[in-house]
């Protein structure tokens, strides 16, 4: 079945993170910690926090960085230059998380100082915003927050 839909096995995805762990990159510091912890859980056939060798292999980017790699970019700027993708990243931290919370007791993103931050935005409009055919918001009041002269 997985052969006519052209994709790995469970097992084949199995054989294939356990061929990456013994790999040497993944032989000292924090990545070893990382696949000492892994490779038990393959071996039982137990469920891991990355879903297949290619995620593994993002990971080990990921558990690879030091602080002041993780801070001198923002999140975005740092996952294009580590995948070439501005999400990538974004979308690793949750099982990156979840291991490294397994592993050491606290999250990378904490460990790394790697988070978006969402700056708060207010504006101040005369007029509307409209939404579509039928949906609009419209300002009817004078902005108390403006001087009198811009009323």
């Amino acid at each position: 079945m997985f052969d006519a839909l052209g994709v790995r096995s469970p097992e084949e995805e199995t054989k294939q993170m356990l061929s990456l762990l013994a790999k040497p990159q993944w032989a000292g510091g924090r990545l070893a910690e990382i696949a000492a912890y892994l490779v038990p859980k393959l071996e039982a056939g137990l469920p891991v926090s990355a879903g297949s060798a290619a995620e593994l292999a993002d990971l080990s980017r990921v558990f690879a960085l030091s602080r002041e790699e993780a801070g001198a970019l923002p999140i975005r700027a740092l996952s294009i230059r580590l995948f070439g993708e501005s999400k990538r990243l974004e979308r690793l931290l949750y099982g990156a998380d979840r291991l490294s919370r397994a592993v050491w007791g606290i999250p990378v993103s904490e460990q790394l100082g790697l988070g978006r931050s969402f700056p708060e935005v207010t504006f101040a409009l005369r007029g509307g915003i409209t939404f579509g055919e039928n949906a609009a918001w419209r300002w009817r009041r004078a902005n108390p927050y403006a001087s009198r002269r811009d009323r």
